[in-house]
């Protein structure tokens, strides 16, 4: 049953609500004056109620982050005997705060690892566990996994089938649900600095497109008509709605938001882009026919919405949660779900088991790992790392501007070409981001630190202690990652200060340097967004640690 055929009896209607009166005329009154002071009481108690359990809930609503937590406690020692179910677990862990360092994260890494040793195998469901294990290495640590991801990548997109789908090993025809994680692990890869070219996106876009049901809706196995002229695709479910609508809107952010790509003969065929030369991505494919898709699965969904439908609803969830926020992204209003977050988040709440897990049809580990991606909006914050929420970061990390400038791709990432030269001529080409070889002199003084030479970075201090405080984003990382390097004490309040910078690549630079020069490698986890608890539980950590090796520190100057 939806929310929407949900409704109070009427006590006329309903057989259990009795309407005799009291038999005996002095018993009237008491129980009329009682009556008023129970409909008093009723009516306090309800508002009570209302204000407690019906507020709407966020992801930092105490009630959430406490299933959350228990959540995780149960995922800690889940196991799922797919190495995608591993990947799954541990990206909801590392999501919600886990160091890299976690057993379950490394258990994965491991499992992803061997299953590379063995070469493919060809299981049927492989799209899954490809998907989701490069997901996991790319938001780990992308340069450190690099050859796996490439790896991984290069198997995803061998396997797309020439409709522009993925599916099922040995058949032909087109999974939705498969397509969604083939979808978001290319996104996922761009976003790390890997080339997907365009033509892979325009296939799978237009196959979407094609197999979208009449009514808006999207089924499991759709057959594609080879047109766009709609057809019925058989039974259409939220769940493949939301897989399909989320995946629309992946592409969508791809053409309005991907960089420049390059061509580099090192690169794997399958990375190649189709023009050599650097070009701006976002024309040629037919954007009026993307968005009329859009218009009509937002109006499905907006007709269909449930809480929990279905058998998978644990999946469904966390693909509701990725659709949802990648159309915030978009700046699309249309046809919205009122409190679809609350509503949701609610049911998770009271249906958590003593545990902490949550399960319907794919099993307790994987079940429970959606359930914590939906409760912390695990998308909308691979989102705000991207740039589409506040401060903006630059694809592959440091990125790729605007203007002109020589770019390379490095193991299917693209570059920028570094500059060579002095550092007092690069610290200086550093302090103008309008400078036509910025970017290059970035690249230039990230190589030079990278060496390691701590008395030409100790000389630079000062210069670097500014940078860090400016207000490019681009210098402030490559100042804060050079101020890590020194593993100069004098450096460390610089650095729980750029703890707080809204751009999350900086703060986690910031994080990584005072776990090398504190030597806690088991410090700190992954931040949370600026202002939040784990920021904040972060800067405290840190600055407990400077006090003990440098008491009496005054932190406001």
């Amino acid at each position: 049953m939806r929310l929407g055929d949900r409704g109070l009896r009427s006590p006329a209607h309903d057989p259990a609500v009795s309407t005799a009166m009291p038999g005996h005329a002095f018993a009237q009154r008491p129980i009329r004056a009682w009556h008023g002071v129970i409909t008093l009481v009723a009516l306090c108690v309800l508002l009570f109620r209302c204000s407690s359990t019906d507020a709407a809930l966020t992801p930092e609503s105490p009630e959430v982050k406490a299933a959350v937590k228990r959540g995780t406690d149960f995922l800690a020692t889940a196991s799922d005997q797919r190495f995608g179910g591993s990947s799954l677990v541990a990206l909801a862990l590392y999501k919600s705060g886990a160091d890299e360092d976690h057993p379950q994260v490394q258990r994965a890494v491991n499992d992803i690892r061997n299953y590379i040793a063995k070469g493919p195998h060809g299981q049927r469901d492989e799209m899954y566990s490809l998907s989701l294990s490069l997901i996991l290495l790319a938001e780990v640590d992308s340069e450190g996994y690099a050859s796996e991801i490439s790896w991984l990548l290069e198997r995803i997109l061998a396997d797309q089938k020439s409709h522009g789908a993925w599916g099922y090993i040995n058949e032909s025809g087109g999974d939705t649900s498969q397509t969604q994680y083939g979808v978001l692990a290319i996104w996922t890869a761009v976003q790390a600095g890997y080339v997907v070219p365009d033509e892979v996106w325009k296939s799978v876009m237009g196959w979407m497109i094609r197999t979208q049901d009449y009514s808006g809706g999207f089924a499991y196995h759709p057959f594609d008509p080879g047109t766009y002229v709609r057809e019925i695709q058989g039974n259409s479910t939220n769940s493949l709605t939301s897989a399909a609508m989320g995946s629309l809107y992946v592409c969508l952010d791809y053409f309005n938001n991907a960089g420049r790509k390059a061509h580099d003969p090192t690169v794997p065929s399958a990375l190649h882009s189709a023009n050599g030369e650097a070009k701006r991505v976002g024309t040629g494919f037919d954007r009026k026919r993307l968005f009329g898709a859009l218009t009509d699965g937002n109006r499905w969904t907006l007709e269909h919405f449930d809480v929990a439908p279905g058998t998978y609803h644990h999946y469904y969830m966390y693909a509701f949660e990725r659709y949802q926020s990648f159309k915030e992204a978009s700046g699309n209003t249309e046809f919205p779900v009122a409190d679809w977050y609350s509503r949701i988040a609610r049911h998770l709440l009271d249906s958590q088991s003593d545990q902490g897990s949550w399960q319907s049809r794919c099993g307790a580990a994987c079940d429970t790992a959606f359930s914590v991606l939906f409760l912390i909006r695990s998308t909308r914050k691979s989102l705000t790392e991207a740039g589409r929420f506040g401060s903006g970061v630059l694809v592959g990390g440091r990125g790729i501007p605007s203007g002109d400038g020589e770019f390379v791709v490095q193991m299917g990432r693209v570059v920028a070409r570094p500059h060579k030269g002095p550092a007092d001529e690069l610290l200086g080409m550093m302090d103008d981001p309008n400078h036509p070889e910025y970017l290059q002199a970035l690249r230039g003084f990230e190589e030079l630190a990278a060496e390691g030479d701590v008395e030409l970075l100790d000389k630079h201090a000062a210069r670097l202690h500014r940078l860090a405080h400016g207000s490019d984003a681009e210098a402030r990382l490559a100042a804060v990652t050079a101020l890590a390097r020194t593993r100069n004490l004098d450096n460390v309040p610089t650095l729980i200060y750029a703890l707080s910078d809204p751009d999350p690549r900086v703060a986690t630079a910031a994080n990584d340097g005072l776990k090398e020069i504190s030597r806690r490698t088991r410090g700190v986890g992954p931040l949370g967004e600026n202002g939040s608890d784990l920021r904040a539980a972060a800067i405290e950590h840190w600055k407990q640690w400077y006090l003990v090796v440098r008491p009496g520190t005054d932190f406001d100057k």
